[in-house]
């Protein structure tokens, strides 16, 4: 579990955003791909049968490169002083 004030936050994002939107072609799909399956798995939606291919493939190739870069177990982040940016 990661704790931070919002501010580090909004820090990380945005470099997040910048290193995204500076891919192309195959990478920049399967990044799209990922936030958008990831936003459908939180609002706890279904996942077709593509879907589910698309986001093993998602979460093998980018969630868990995300993942080892802050130390590959990180379950949550938490955020206290403020509140947070949509």
């Amino acid at each position: 579990i990661m704790t931070a004030v919002p501010r580090f936050y909004q820090n990380l994002h945005q470099k997040i955003n910048v290193s995204f939107s500076k891919a192309t072609g195959l990478k920049k799909t399967l990044v799209n791909q990922t936030v958008n399956l990831g936003k459908k798995k939180l609002d706890k939606q279904k996942f077709s049968l593509i879907e589910n291919c698309i986001n093993f493939i998602c979460e093998n190739l980018v969630r868990n490169k995300i993942k080892k870069q802050f130390g590959g177990n990180l379950k949550a982040f938490i955020s206290g002083d403020g509140a947070l940016d949509k």
